[in-house]
């Protein structure tokens, strides 16, 4: 029971606005132009909110599509990032392993030199894809928040319109 009552209501909720629209002409007639002129605003601010409602819907569905765009571009750099990682990770563990070997044999000291450049070599590449891959990522992910902020900007600027505003003047770019 406390169900249906729930439904009947809400049904009549969404009936108002549909029925407010085919009574302006009967409030006119019954009770006066003032009235009439009040449901012709709240006429006009329902199209408003359902025209803004539906353009917001498509923004989502944008937003969303421009989130999986970047998750995607996202997860490739990160998994470039991992494997890259991980085998400059060996090597550098190789080139510290042939360095501690020609350590405890005694080996000459210019092999050992030359051996030491080579592991740190390897450990400043490291370093420096450790620092491209951040830099990457953190221009991808600017550049994602920058896409999002316009889906907002579009929002506002829609809703703006479509309560009367210009926003011509504010076009700069």
């Amino acid at each position: 029971m406390k169900r249906f009552i729930i439904l009947l209501g809400l049904l009549f909720l969404t009936s108002i606005p549909a029925n407010a629209r085919t009574s302006c002409t009967e409030i006119r007639e019954t009770k006066g132009e003032a009235e009439y002129e009040k449901c012709r605003v709240d006429e006009k601010e329902y199209a408003i909110k359902e025209n803004i409602k539906k353009h917001k819907d498509a923004l989502e569905d944008q937003q969303k599509d421009t989130e999986d765009y970047y998750e995607d571009i996202i997860g490739r750099i990160q998994d470039r990032r991992k494997d890259l990682d991980r085998r400059l990770e060996r090597e550098e563990d190789d080139e510290s392993d042939r360095l501690k070997d020609l350590k405890d044999d005694d080996a000459d000291k210019e092999k050992i030199v030359k051996q030491k450049e080579k592991s740190d070599k390897v450990k400043n590449e490291r370093k420096a894809a450790k620092k491209y891959f951040d830099a990457w990522l953190d221009v991808i992910e600017t550049q994602q928040k920058l896409d999002e902020a316009r889906i907002d900007l579009e929002a506002a600027q829609y809703e703006y319109q479509q309560r009367g505003g210009s926003t011509q003047w504010i076009r700069w770019y």
